[in-house]
């Protein structure tokens, strides 16, 4: 069962090995439910609006994403493992795309709140805001200061003076991030930057 919930505050970090360890290197069967309707999701189409003439239609972000239908569970597993697995292979599926500030892949890339959005929606058919400021305040529910992060979790880092939010990676586990920003999606090291400028975490996939 997931639970969606929606609200804000700041600090925290310790891989969440539960997922990993309930699977160790997850059974054939397991890893291959993540990615069995892949074939099927990107057949459809990524938005219901025409891509014709685009730009000047929807100006330089175009249009939004369709909401994707909800996943059907392999029997016999953990829902809630599942989903976690799962928004982490959907996020790795992008690895290499292009940042740019687009709704959707096929126009070239994601930035980094588009992409958080669209791998929650690809994978669990799952809609939230795709805009960093509004996702930071409602996605999920806030973690408290002390709470270990969890795959799927959402990190977000305030601009370099502190006032407002200006990015958003997705936790993944030991450590390691992935996220849309200089050089495309890719899984980083939780330092620097990102980890300095960590403002708080959310959690969209709950027990």
């Amino acid at each position: 069962m997931f639970v969606f919930i929606f609200f804000s505050s700041s600090n925290s970090l310790a891989a969440d090995t539960s997922c990993a360890s309930l699977f160790g290197v997850e059974t054939n069967a397991f890893s291959e439910s993540l990615r069995a309707d892949f074939s099927f999701r990107d057949a459809l189409p990524e938005t219901l609006s025409s891509l014709v003439h685009w730009q000047p239609q929807w100006g330089k972000w175009g249009p939004h994403a369709i909401r994707f239908p909800k996943p059907d569970l392999p029997p016999q597993v953990d829902s809630v493992v599942w989903a976690r697995h799962r928004v982490k292979v959907v996020a790795q599926k992008y690895i290499g795309l292009s940042y740019k500030h687009r709704h959707i892949p096929s126009l070239g890339g994601l930035d980094c709140s588009n992409f958080t959005a669209w791998v929650y929606n690809y994978g669990l058919g799952l809609k939230i805001s795709s805009n960093v400021a509004v996702q930071a305040l409602e996605a999920g529910r806030m973690l408290a200061p002390n709470d270990k992060f969890k795959m799927g979790d959402l990190l977000f880092q305030w601009n370099r003076e502190g006032t407002q939010i200006s990015h958003v990676v997705m936790y993944l586990e030991n450590g390691k991030v992935i996220d849309s920003s200089t050089g495309g999606v890719q899984v980083r090291d939780w330092d620097g930057w990102r980890k300095y400028n960590f403002a708080w975490a959310r959690r969209i996939i709950e027990e």
